[in-house]
């Protein structure tokens, strides 16, 4: 029997019937519905195909080669075809032929958060279905997933790669001094580190070593029994009395490896035993890949590295299916295809991203993959439920657009059109902010105030803000304020940072959100900042707003603000020095050096905003380094903010580099969810401005009277004088 030709070309499908089925039709029936992965998903599926695929859809359903790669856009039966695969596997698998020998199928991802759906998904189908329930053996759920058929196939749920917390420290093997993963992810790389030769237990140093940032994941902290602890996933491997064993195999009974000397140079090691075990939730998570060793030090305790095959130890597939593969590590995906049984085959999924370092990425776009089939599709052009011309359709459609940013976006171009986006990176990666807990002992204050235009304004006339702010009085050495203007349905933003006494880091004190607030109750919050909170030492306020620079410098509260604003332009240009990497001073535009440069275009223009992140990038980047040749900045714990700067994308065009926003905010009444990022930058602008051109106050008469020795009594903490 032959395919019918489409406009892909001819499809051959063969189907070769023994005599004795074409006398059975219900026979010959059931044969095609189990062996024809189309029919058999559309019979088994139904809640998940209720649509006649389109032919694009049916080709990539229909697939056997030995390598399969489907990078396609969202909603076009990517992770049904793998699921439909599976089902099929522990259907028409015949029992080996060898007495003892079992068949083995492994389905990977690259964390838990994308194993687990599948997985309850492919579980439920078959808890629910009496047929497919009578061929499992046994079924394990859990971290390590398994499903054993009683034809002898046993399917293998792993994840890729395994991660340490931020906090976990490596000590550089050269100069002693001890680095977080956190320090790490932020450029800051030890010289060499310490690992174990496991042939002769010895310790040994290596240079040659990678850095892994692994996203979030879930972890818990192991505890021995000497006080040494460290943060894991699950299936972090640590060297034990018997061997390598993941963190959630361990056991009071198991005893793991530690350097036995106190000063890490070279000598044996000693097995201590484990204490305890406690999960610790969701972090951000790293690790760290070591070439020949496969193992480091942490926290004085040995690891296994990242991105090997040892959460795959001992599986030999015959079949691999990988779904997520987007964001897959390259030393996994090696791992897997030299443990694949000869002839075996490979399918993986994905939607297109901005990352270029993934397997998936070398398969679909360069020569690697040049003998994969390879399926590429749009859910537009793909999916049958968008073909409709009607305007139920047309509505769906419009909606999807304005849900993934419109057309022009970069997660309409990989989610919705299934294609590679420009590259891009996160302008704020785990551990590269500063952050201080203003909830622990003896730490600084930090105050979020969450207010509406009419609380604002009832305030106002009834002369009760004080109250209603609830921010408390400061008498910091200096002060700055970024301003992120809006109205509705767009927030206000105002972000203050103080020095204390001698201390050269500015300190974020409060953030006032402000929903639905017109100018003029917005500058009378400002006003009161200034005079009422800050204790009149404020040295610069920056906005975005033209009205609101305008409203400073205005005769009103010209006597409050003048010279001590400026308008930060995030749709500005800053030239950049492209030798040195810097940004080049207004002041300094004139120069002949300058001028030089810029006849051999050795400068380039980028955008104001990506000058002001920068600047917060390395205003935290000083404070975490503690370096004195730039100014520092630490900020608060403020989650609205980390949420923010989590999502705070920078994606390099042939011009200059762009940020994206994300699809929806999570504070009621925003419409841009940056707004508290856009507050911070012009903050950092402001205290650019001031560590430029200095600060000068008027005097306190307060500490001049008290300098006098006038003051009788000392006053109580944020009391004023009556001439204050």
């Amino acid at each position: 029997m032959r395919g019918s030709p489409h406009a892909h070309g001819w499809f051959d499908m063969t189907i070769k019937v023994k005599p004795h089925l074409e006398q059975d039709p219900n026979a010959l029936a059931l044969g095609l519905l189990l062996n024809d992965y189309l029919l058999f998903g559309r019979y088994f599926m139904r809640g998940d195909i209720s649509e006649e695929p389109t032919v694009p859809q049916k080709l990539m359903l229909l697939d056997n080669s030995q390598r399969i790669l489907m990078a396609t856009s969202r909603f076009v039966l990517k992770t049904v075809g793998l699921i439909i695969r599976m089902l099929q596997d522990i259907v028409t698998h015949l029992k080996p032929v060898y007495a003892g020998q079992q068949d083995e199928i492994l389905f990977t991802t690259p964390t838990e958060g994308h194993l687990q759906p599948t997985v309850s998904r492919l579980y439920s189908i078959i808890y629910n279905n009496i047929a497919f329930r009578s061929l499992v053996a046994e079924s394990r759920s859990g971290d390590k997933p398994e499903l054993v058929i009683r034809s002898q196939l046993k399917f293998f749920f792993r994840i890729d790669g395994t991660c340490l917390s931020g906090d976990s420290t490596v000590v550089d093997a050269d100069t002693g001094v001890p680095y977080t993963l956190r320090d790490m992810d932020s450029g800051i790389l030890p010289n060499s580190i310490h690992v174990l030769n496991m042939d002769t237990f010895k310790l040994e140093t290596t240079s040659t070593f990678e850095f892994v940032n692994n996203g979030l994941a879930h972890v818990f902290r192991l505890t021995l029994r000497d006080g040494s602890e460290i943060k894991a996933t699950a299936n972090h491997p640590f060297y034990t009395q018997d061997g390598w064993k993941c963190l959630d195999q361990l056991s009071p009974e198991d005893r793991v490896a530690t350097p036995m000397i106190d000063r890490l140079t070279d000598g044996d090691i000693a097995f201590i035993g484990v204490k305890s075990i406690e999960p610790c939730g969701e972090e951000a998570v790293y690790d760290i890949r070591v070439p020949v060793h496969h193992n480091f030090i942490a926290n004085r305790i040995i690891v296994h590295n990242s991105g090997t095959d040892i959460n795959m130890v001992n599986i030999h597939p015959k079949k691999i299916y990988a779904d997520e593969q987007a964001w897959g590590i390259m030393n996994t995906h090696r791992s897997r295809l030299a443990a694949l049984h000869p002839g075996g085959q490979v399918v993986y999924a994905g939607v297109p991203n901005d990352i270029r370092t993934s397997p998936f990425y070398a398969l679909d776009t360069t020569k690697d993959g040049g003998h994969w089939s390879k399926h590429k599709m749009s859910v537009l052009k793909a999916n049958p439920k968008f073909l409709h011309d009607d305007a139920k359709t047309k509505r769906h459609i419009r909606l999807l657009i304005k849900e993934f940013g419109g057309r022009n976006s970069p997660e309409f171009k990989t989610q919705i059109l299934g294609e590679w986006g420009d590259e891009a990176s996160r302008s704020f990666p785990p551990g590269s902010i500063a952050w201080f807990n203003p909830g622990a002992e003896g730490a600084k204050p930090y105050h979020i105030t969450i207010l509406s235009g009419q609380q604002v304004k009832l305030a106002l006339r009834q002369g009760l803000l004080p109250m209603e702010l609830k921010i408390t009085h400061v008498r910091p050495r200096r002060a700055c304020i970024g301003w992120d203007y809006g109205y509705s349905p767009d927030t206000t933003t105002f972000l203050v940072a103080i020095q204390i006494g001698n201390d050269p880091v500015w300190y974020t004190y409060c953030r006032i959100s402000l929903y639905q607030t017109d100018l003029d109750s917005q500058t009378e919050v400002l006003k009161y900042l200034v005079t009422g909170v800050l204790d009149n030492r404020v040295a610069m306020v920056s906005t975005d707003s033209q009205v609101a620079y305008q409203k400073m410098i205005g005769d009103a509260y010209a006597h409050i603000f003048r010279e001590k604003c400026k308008l930060s332009n995030p749709g500005g240009q800053v030239e950049m020095d492209l030798e040195t990497g810097e940004f080049i001073p207004d002041e300094m535009r004139n120069e002949l050096e300058i001028i030089e440069k810029r006849r051999l275009k050795k400068t380039v223009y980028q955008g104001r905003k990506y000058y002001m992140t920068t600047l917060m990038r390395k205003m935290m980047s000083a404070t975490l380094t503690g370096a004195e040749d730039y100014p520092r900045l630490m900020l608060g714990y403020d989650s609205e903010l980390e949420n923010e700067l989590a999502v705070t994308i920078e994606r390099k065009t042939e011009k200059r580099v762009v940020y994206d926003l994300p699809r929806k905010g999570r504070t009621v009444g925003r419409v841009t969810p940056d707004q508290i990022v856009d507050a911070c930058r012009y903050l950092c602008d402001a205290i650019i401005s001031v560590d430029a051109v200095g600060f000068k106050r008027e005097p306190d008469w307060g500490e001049l009277v008290g300098e006098m020795g006038w003051t009788g009594r000392r006053l109580p903490f944020g009391a004023r004088l009556p001439f204050d």
